[in-house]
């Protein structure tokens, strides 16, 4: 349901955008992980790792998975 009904919004457009800065980057994993953190339930105190986070939400790392899609939603075009 995130994959579909989030994700999909939040990344659209993305064969278009570009990264100017380590720091843009890395806003966009924050905030995606701030995501699947909420998904779990677990408190802002709870220190849990980015891999921890993943393996329970059973999602892939969206910096490998993501960029994937993203070209082959160009490819298809």
């Amino acid at each position: 349901m995130v994959q579909t009904l989030i994700l999909s919004k939040f990344l659209y457009g993305l064969e278009s955008w570009t990264f100017d800065s380590v720091q843009s980057r890395t806003q966009i994993h924050n905030a995606i992980m701030k995501l699947y953190r909420r998904l779990l339930g677990a408190s802002h105190d709870a220190h849990l790792t980015d891999l921890a986070i993943l393996v329970q939400t059973n999602t892939p790392d969206h910096r490998i998975a993501t960029p994937r899609r993203a070209r082959l939603r160009y490819f298809g075009t």
